[in-house]
């Protein structure tokens, strides 16, 4: 398997997750676009929309004939949370997004975060000519290393929040 392939497959594993979570947890995630001042009617179907997106951004990661439309997407996605960071910072709204497993306040990890996923999609632009059809896997050794791989990244990425927030609380008392 490629880097490239592991790009591919850790930007689709966050989508799902991330589809999941939202759906898992929809009142919650509904008061998060309230509080982003989303427009009243558009709060059930956007608290829907959103994750469903996220479901066939990341799903599009796996062939290579979705792969630029899906990359395309998700930059347009990622421009939107930048937005919901920047609006969200203001309000000091708490949000479980952008792969993150905590609920935590908008600031700068977010922006760091996005710029990431940002950075992991515009290498697969750059790269796309050089992508094979599918992910391409020898065995299910390989498959079950990704998926392991690409869980401990995003562990390791929420300990890391986790222990900015801890940091952050005792400082503040």
């Amino acid at each position: 398997m490629q880097i490239l392939d592991l790009i591919r497959m850790v930007l689709f594993m966050l989508l799902m997750i991330s589809a999941t979570l939202k759906w898992a947890s929809m009142k919650s995630f509904r008061r998060t676009l309230m509080a982003l001042n989303l427009p009243y009617p558009l709060l059930r179907p956007g608290a829907w929309l959103i994750p469903l997106f996220e479901l066939i951004i990341g799903i599009g990661y796996l062939s290579q004939s979705t792969l630029l439309g899906s990359v395309i997407a998700f930059i347009c996605l990622s421009l939107g949370f930048l937005w919901a960071t920047y609006t969200g910072q203001k309000t000091g709204v708490r949000c479980q997004c952008f792969g993150n497993l905590s609920n935590e306040r908008f600031g700068l990890i977010s922006y760091i975060r996005i710029l990431l996923l940002i950075t992991l999609n515009l290498v697969l632009l750059v790269n796309i000519a050089d992508i094979t059809t599918y992910v391409a896997f020898d065995n299910v050794h390989e498959i079950a290393a990704t998926t392991f791989l690409t869980l401990g990244f995003l562990l390791v990425l929420n300990l890391f929040n986790i222990q900015l927030e801890y940091r952050k609380r005792k400082s503040e008392m």
